[in-house]
């Protein structure tokens, strides 16, 4: 089992040493590439959506902490912005036509999307610390 903690600036430029450092991670505990490339996509989308909608050129910090084992992989990120609507972090809905029409698919917005589709589970909570966002996942191979 390895961990990984990061705090970084709440800034657009502090984002892809991050997500390197999260790819890094992976590879070293035997993720595939694939798989390692599909978590740092997932964890830049978060940690980008919290600076651009959760911060909002504001300063601040976001705290990354994440761990892999032989079974999981799991991340949690927090930060102090303001708080997110939980239904606001729900699944986007997309029809099976609507996504096998890439004409449908915007180029922004889609980040919701990729966190929910790599990770298994996705929960948000709010406490007096701030906010807090829990993401796991099975790895590939593994059996619950």
């Amino acid at each position: 089992m390895s961990r990984l903690h990061q705090a970084i600036e709440a800034s657009l430029d502090a984002v892809p040493a991050m997500g390197e450092a999260v790819r890094r991670l992976c590879l070293t505990e035997g993720v595939d590439a694939t798989e390692a490339s599909l978590v740092e996509l997932a964890l830049v989308e978060a940690v980008t959506n919290t600076i651009e909608h959760g911060y909002r050129g504001a300063h601040g910090r976001v705290e990354i902490d994440l761990c892999v084992t032989p079974d999981r992989i799991a991340a949690e990120i927090h930060d102090t912005a303001p708080p997110v609507e939980p239904e606001r972090l729900a699944a986007p809905v997309r029809s099976d036509e609507a996504l096998a029409d890439r004409t449908q698919l915007e180029e922004r917005g889609r980040g919701l999307e990729i966190i929910h589709g790599v990770f298994d589970e996705v929960t948000y909570q709010r406490t007096d610390a701030g906010n807090h966002l829990a993401l796991s996942r099975l790895r590939r191979g593994a059996t619950a």
